[in-house]
């Protein structure tokens, strides 16, 4: 196969190339670049393909799907609780998913 490194007129991004890629690497989310490439579905008259690299959720009701929720207030500050922020911080740090940076932003 030839490698496509054509961009969409509609893109900046080598999106052709980028969904071989992860074909060769066996990525599970195998419908996530052709989405791209063709515009993304907004799943209102189309179906969309579940991404194969989360699980998915069931839901335990009686009504399917789901009633819709409401929330009368807006979600609060990570400033409000800065315990749980530092705590949640520090389990990322250690899983190696994020890692200080000791510069500043100037």
């Amino acid at each position: 196969m030839v490698p496509d490194w054509t961009v969409p007129k509609d893109q900046n991004i080598a999106l052709f190339i980028l969904q071989q890629l992860c074909k060769c690497m066996n990525d599970p989310d195998e419908t996530l670049f052709q989405y791209l490439i063709e515009g993304v579905p907004l799943g209102i008259h189309e179906e969309i393909s579940p991404s194969r690299c989360f699980p998915l959720q069931t839901f335990s009701s009686d009504v399917d799907p789901p009633l819709l929720m409401v929330h009368h207030t807006n979600w609060s500050s990570a400033e409000d609780d800065p315990e749980t922020v530092t705590a949640l911080i520090q389990k990322e740090v250690e899983a190696g998913w994020v890692e200080c940076f000791p510069g500043t932003l100037l």
